[in-house]
C-alpha cells in the first residue's frame, strides 16, 4: 500500500514563483531548501533539467510534503519515461537535523545544453515564465 504522503524535491518551474507551482503544489507543505549531490542542471531554455553527474556536482531546490496522488499528476506534466524519470534521492534539508528520501524528476535525454553553474536555476539568469501549460 502506498503512503498517504511523500517528499518531493523541485528545482525548476515547480518552485515557488514558477509557472507550475500554483497548479500542482499550492496545497503542498513547504519544508525548506535542500541540496542534492551527484546531479547537475542543464538549461533547456524554458526550463532546467537535472541529469546524473559522475563528479561532485549538486543542485539546489525546494522540498515539499505532498499527497501521494500528486505524483500521478506530476508524472503527466513531466512526461514520465519519455522526457523525465522519477527517482529517489537522499538529502539533508538546510534547516533540519535529519535526512529525507525525496522524489526528483531527472531528464532522460542528455542532449547538448549549457550547464547551469552553481546548480540553482533561479540564480542562473533564466526568468520564470508565468504561462500555464
Amino acid at each position: 500500500m502506498k503512503d498517504m504522503y511523500t517528499f518531493l524535491f523541485v528545482y525548476g518551474e515547480l518552485k515557488q514563483g514558477g509557472k507550475y507551482h500554483q497548479k500542482y503544489l499550492k496545497n503542498a507543505i513547504y519544508l525548506g531548501k535542500g541540496l542534492i549531490h551527484n546531479l547537475k542542471l542543464k538549461d533547456l531554455g524554458d526550463c532546467p533539467a537535472a541529469i546524473p553527474s559522475s563528479i561532485i556536482d549538486s543542485i539546489i531546490g525546494e522540498i515539499y510534503l505532498i499527497p501521494y496522488e500528486t505524483l500521478d499528476k506530476l508524472d503527466l506534466l513531466e512526461e514520465i519515461n519519455i522526457l523525465y524519470r522519477r527517482e529517489r534521492f537522499t538529502l539533508q534539508p538546510d534547516d533540519m537535523d535529519c535526512k529525507l528520501t525525496v522524489w526528483v524528476y531527472t531528464y532522460i535525454e542528455h542532449h547538448s545544453a549549457d550547464i547551469i553553474a552553481g546548480g540553482d536555476w533561479t540564480t542562473s539568469g533564466t526568468e520564470y515564465n508565468t504561462n500555464e501549460r
